[in-house]
This record gives C-alpha cells, sequence and structure tokens, in this order.
C-alpha cells in the first residue's frame, strides 16, 4: 500500500480541524484470469466519498474501467489504482493465461465388448473456445482394451479396464469403463451325428464350432457309457463292447452328439455276408467293421460289354474307382444295351459292375475269397474279368482285368473290344454295405 496523501492546508492556530489522511488499498495485489474473463476489483478507500482512477499499464493484455478488469490477451499487466488530488496509489498485477478445458464428455460411459470388437470413443471438450481442446488417451490395462491416439478402442483379451480421456494442461477428463467378454461357441457341428460300429471297430468324429472367430474352441469329448463306446481327445471313437452309447462334443455350453450303436462283432476280408437276401464274400473293409463291399459268389459266362450298335458308342463310364457311377451312365443309356453290366443289375438293387481298380481289388485276393465263395455254392474266381470302365482314348473298348505272373499281386488289366473281344470275358456284380 502506498503511503497516504496529504490532506487539504489547514487555517492559522486554533481551532481547525485536523485533516483526513487518503488511501486506497486494493484487497488482492494480484489476480490470475484467462482471455476473456472479467473481473471487478475489490478495495477499500479512505474518505470513502473519493473514487479512484484506474488505469493499466498494458491494455493489449488487460484493460481496466471502472474498477472493472477485463483480460485481453496471454501476459501480465499492472492496474493502478490513484485518488485525484492525492497521492495515494496502489498496485494489482493481472496475470492473464489462455482459456483452460473445464471438463471432457465422452459419447459412452460404459462399453461391453467381445474380444475383437472395436469401437470409437469421441471427445467433446468444454469450454468450445477453449484454447488447448487436444485429447491424449490411456488405457489403464492394455492388454484388456488399447486405445489409439484417435480414440479407437479394441477389446483384446476378457478383462476391464478403464479408458481414459484427459486434455493436456487441464484437469479435465472422462472415463468410459470397459469390459472385455470372450466370443462363446453358439454351436457345434459333427461330422456324423449316428455311428453304427463293430466291436473293435473305430471312427473318427470331428466337431465344427461356430462362430469361427470362437475366442477359445477347445472341444470336451465324453462318453454316456466308456464301456460301449470311448473317446479320445481328439474325438476318436473305439466301439468297445456291444450296446449304445452316446458321445457329446462341448464347447463352452454348445454341444452335439453322435448316438452310436455297437455290433458284437464285424466283418473281416473273407467273411461271408448275407443280410436281408444280400450274399457275397467280403472284399473289402472299412475301419469300423460294419462297412465295406462284397463280390458276388455267382459269375456270368461269357458275355460281351456292349451289345450290336452300341460297340463303338461312347457312355463316358471313364471312372477307374467308381463301378456305382459307371453303371449309372450304362442304366441311364439302356442297360439292356450293355449285357455285362445288365447281369450285374440284375442281382437286384445296390449291385454294380466294379470299375477297373474295385475289380483288381478282389481278383488280387482271389486265394483269400474262393474258400468262402466255393463253401456257400458260388463259383470260384478265375482269370479274365469285364470292368465297367471304358477305353479313355478308344470307346470301342473297355477295360479288363486278369490273372498274370506281373504286375502288382499279380493282376493286369488290358483294353479289349466291348462289342467283340478277343477272348472269353465273365463278370462278377459287386455291392457296398
Amino acid at each position: 500500500m502506498a503511503p497516504p496523501g496529504a490532506g487539504g492546508g489547514g487555517g492559522g492556530g486554533g481551532g481547525g480541524e485536523t485533516p483526513v489522511a487518503v488511501t486506497i488499498e486494493f484487497e488482492s495485489s494480484s489476480i490470475s484470469l484467462e482471455v476473456g474473463q472479467r473481473h471487478t476489483l475489490v478495495y477499500t478507500i479512505v474518505p470513502e466519498d473519493k473514487v479512484p482512477v484506474f488505469e493499466s499499464s498494458d491494455i493489449s493484455v488487460a484493460t481496466v474501467e471502472d474498477g472493472v478488469v477485463t483480460a485481453v490477451a496471454n501476459g501480465t499487466a499492472t492496474i493502478k489504482a490513484t485518488v485525484e488530488g492525492s497521492d495515494a496509489t496502489d498496485e494489482c498485477v493481472v496475470t492473464v493465461s489462455d482459456i483452460s478445458a473445464k471438463s471432457v464428455t465422452l459419447n459412452e460411459t460404459g462399453l461391453d465388448m467381445l474380444i475383437g470388437d472395436e469401437f470409437r470413443l469421441e471427445a467433446v471438450v468444454e469450454p468450445e473456445n477453449a484454447a488447448n481442446k487436444t485429447i491424449t488417451w490411456t488405457s489403464t490395462d492394455e492388454t484388456v482394451a488399447s486405445v489409439s491416439a484417435d480414440g479407437l478402442v479394441k477389446a483384446l483379451a476378457e478383462g476391464e479396464a478403464t479408458v481414459i480421456a484427459s486434455v493436456y494442461g487441464s484437469d479435465a477428463k472422462a472415463e468410459c469403463a470397459v469390459k472385455v467378454s470372450p466370443i462363446l461357441a453358439q454351436t457345434v457341428r459333427l461330422n456324423e451325428s449316428d455311428l453304427d460300429l463293430a466291436v473293435g471297430g473305430t471312427f473318427q468324429l470331428e466337431a465344427t464350432v461356430e462362430p469361427d472367430n470362437t475366442t477359445d474352441k477347445t472341444v470336451t469329448w465324453t462318453s454316456s457309457d466308456e464301456n460301449v463306446a470311448s473317446v479320445t481327445a481328439e474325438g476318436l471313437v473305439t466301439a468297445v463292447a456291444a450296446g449304445n452309447a452316446t458321445i457329446t462334443a462341448a464347447c463352452g455350453t454348445a454341444e452335439a452328439k453322435c448316438e452310436v450303436s455297437v455290433g458284437a462283432a464285424g466283418y473281416k476280408v473273407g467273411d461271408l455276408y448275407d443280410v436281408n437276401g444280400v450274399k457275397g464274400v467280403v472284399f473289402e473293409v472299412e475301419s469300423d467293421g460294419v462297412h465295406g463291399k462284397i463280390v458276388s459268389l455267382d459269375e456270368s459266362g461269357a458275355v460281351l460289354w456292349a451289345a450290336s450298335g452300341y460297340g463303338s458308342y461312347n457312355t463316358g463310364a471313364k471312372s477307374e474307382t467308381d463301378g456305382k457311377a459307371n453303371t449309372d451312365k450304362l442304366v441311364e443309356i439302356g442297360v439292356e444295351h450293355f449285357p455285362a453290366a445288365e447281369w450285374c443289375v440284375n442281382h437286384g438293387e445296390g449291385w454294380y459292375m466294379p470299375a477297373i481298380n474295385e475289380g483288381q481289388a478282389w481278383l488280387a485276393i482271389r486265394d483269400e475269397l474262393n474258400p468262402t465263395i466255393t463253401a456257400n455254392g458260388g463259383t470260384a474266381i478265375t482269370d479274365f474279368y469285364w470292368s465297367s470302365t471304358e477305353g479313355e482314348e478308344d470307346s470301342t473298348q473297355a477295360i479288363y482285368f486278369y490273372v498274370s505272373s506281373f504286375g502288382e499281386n499279380g493282376v493286369s488289366s488290358y483294353g479289349d473290344w466291348k462289342g467283340d473281344p478277343e477272348g472269353d470275358t465273365y463278370v462278377r456284380a459287386i455291392y457296398a454295405f
């Protein structure tokens, strides 16, 4: 506070009033304002009827009028108050800074996310004219939820984290609580829902978990009766004893079931198959022991592959592994024009003429099959047989297979004229069970 000012001039001795000292004092010697703010200075003046005069040392920083200060721009200015007719003064230093952020508002304050999800948070800074509105984004646990410099939140792992949006240089901030959950399995599908196995037979079940982006696709396999059918952690089912069991594949709360029926015994190569009027000798068995292929006990006499007029007909029966598909082509054209295939089809539903590879399979093991064939009144497998496989390059020929002293398993193949073979060529039918 400045020293008091002098009072008015006194008269000569005796009886005059004592002059009153003039003073002025600001309540605060300094204040801080933000650009655009206004502040009314508080002061004490003696005598009270005096009116001070205010001035600013730098009106580009702060102006003053009737004791009201207006912050103009960053910087420092001194507001001086004087009292006319005296030397009473006081000063208040005004520091002006940019407008700071006061608050941050987010478009979401809580997020429930699944692993892999993304969500962009948007922040609004108030006041709108804050000098610095730059947001700094942070996460309390980057392993659970990360956040980019532009507010993109990514759910990474199960758990909880808090994403914080703060304005640099101020206390303004906002938070968003993020809960990340795993993507759970909705369904489980199996490659088979029913299995018929013989004791000792096996089958590999395969499970497909959906949706494809399920977080944990681990499948747990269980059997309702391990004494009937066991199952490994990889889904391999083994038939243990005759009976029924249910195999369950579970992923979380989603599950699928496969009903397993185990027969007392399975087939092996050389066994007689005699079921519902279908009779033959087993030459191929699948791993389950209850499915495979049989060859007929009987065979045709010498028979043509194609009848007159169809010896050069391109039937399209070209498969070397699928005699059923070849036979179906001949049936579609008219099986009566193809005597060898007709003989096979006439054995009944499901019988067909073997493709070259199927025929060679049973011819190669004829010594294992013939005892069963002859023991059940059939004709032993001999030397030459038609296949249903048409010549690849010459449609006038079909492939036959025969016993030889060379080639794999002592079996060879050759092309012969479909309507006029060079030798006696026989045929046997096969059936898939």
